[in-house]
């Protein structure tokens, strides 16, 4: 089966400012529209982290050869000087440490990573930012990240509360201890050139500010260390969310990205059928999403009457359709890891709907799935432009037939 039978294919590959083009149909009935006010980081198809334009589409190479389709949510770098870590500037401050600035090629291509180097066996040596909490004395849930890359050490230690360690040979970032802040998770990004994006997401105990402490090691126990040693680091972030989003560059004040928008409004009456079909994904989140704020992909006819949706929500893949505004289908078929690539597709007729999830047939339900309206809009968020996707977009299809379940099988497998 070619996946050319779609009557709605997006490959992200082609876009201007404010328009993400599809693949079809060629006419730009499926173009997308798409939206942020302000600039964004991506890494380019060399494996360079770069700054595109406000309304630009992200296309990211990450770990990949074929970009895919990045959106994120709005979020604030707290760290003000996200990579000038000289002692002279206010976030930074060293201590039994040096830094040494503009030292070799950091991840986006210029010559501004930066040495740190231990110059005593105390456990007290380290490099160290202050940060305010978002909302002063409040329980939070933070994560802290910043781009490593190793000299002649064994280990990298980061405290911000929570004790962490990462050792350069196993590329392990594993929890040593934690005092007042609860570890929510631990992330490390391989990068090209040996370099690591190293992220801790936590919850603080209430405290009206963060302390984020790194130094290089030659021990993953910061009172056993036993010679001088030295990394390269770049890209430090304090951000207001459960997971790192992508580097905002801050350099004497915190900055913001705004969150991306990504939708077909309306227009596509002619494109999508309205009996049956089938709505092909293949994505990734960026986090595990609650209840109170989950993420969706939905055709809709503009309003939610006549509806079909894959959510990231409460932990798991949900399918959720509505038709003639009465809601017939609402179905977990899936957990959700966060990072992990998912093919899925939904089949749908007059009376039966069948799921395929990463090559695995899910289930296959009888019942009335009849439409009064067309499905005339596609959109990375909720109907209204809420519940926004956070995450990659490798592939979306829309088929103006229910496929064959081997077909299904066929475009789902991983």
């Amino acid at each position: 089966m070619s996946i050319e039978k779609a009557s709605l294919l997006l490959i992200p590959s082609a876009y201007k400012p404010s328009k993400l083009y599809s693949v079809l149909p060629s006419n730009g009935d499926g173009d997308f529209s798409f939206s942020r006010a302000s600039t964004a980081t991506r890494v380019n198809k060399e494996g360079l982290m770069e700054t595109v334009g406000t309304e630009v589409p992200r296309l990211d190479y990450t770990n990949s050869t074929c970009p895919c389709l990045l959106l994120e949510p709005q979020s604030t770098n707290k760290a003000e000087y996200s990579s000038n870590f000289e002692s002279t500037y206010q976030d930074w401050v060293s201590s039994n440490a040096t830094t040494a600035a503009n030292f070799s090629t950091a991840p986006d291509g210029t010559t501004e990573s930066t040495k740190l180097t231990r110059t005593s066996l105390t456990s007290t040596s380290r490099l160290e930012a202050v940060v305010l909490m978002t909302g002063g004395y409040a329980t939070e849930t933070n994560t802290a990240s910043i781009y490593v890359k190793n000299i002649d050490s064994t280990h990298f230690l980061s405290s911000n509360y929570v004790d962490a360690s990462f050792n350069f040979s196993t590329q392990e970032l594993i929890l040593e201890s934690s005092s007042g802040y609860t570890l929510k998770g631990l992330k490390v990004d391989v990068l090209a050139d040996g370099w690591f994006r190293l992220s801790v997401t936590y919850e603080n105990g209430g405290y009206n500010q963060d302390r984020f402490q790194i130094a290089p090691s030659n021990s993953a126990n910061r009172n056993s260390v036993t010679a001088n040693t030295s990394v390269e680091i770049w890209g430090a972030q304090f951000e207001l969310l459960n997971y790192a989003s992508s580097y905002i560059p801050t350099n004497g004040s915190a900055v913001t990205r705004v969150v991306d928008g990504c939708e077909i409004a309306s227009g596509l009456e002619n494109t999508l059928n309205t009996s049956e079909g089938t709505l092909f994904l293949d994505v990734e989140v960026a986090r595990v999403s609650a209840p109170s704020d989950f993420e969706r992909i939905i055709l809709t006819d503009s309003t939610f009457s006549d509806a079909l949706s894959i959510d990231n929500y409460g932990g798991n893949w949900r399918v959720f359709i509505n038709a003639n505004a009465n809601s017939l289908i609402n179905l977990n078929i899936a957990p959700v890891t966060a990072n992990e690539r998912v093919k899925f597709a939904i089949a749908y007729s007059s009376n039966q709907l069948r799921i395929s999830f990463n090559g695995n047939a899910i289930t296959t339900t009888s019942g009335t799935y009849a439409r009064s309206t067309f499905l005339n809009s596609f959109r990375f968020s909720n109907a209204s432009g809420g519940n926004k996707w956070q995450g990659k977009i490798y592939q979306t299809a829309c088929f103006n037939e229910a496929l064959s379940d081997a077909e299904l099988q066929e475009l789902t497998t991983l």
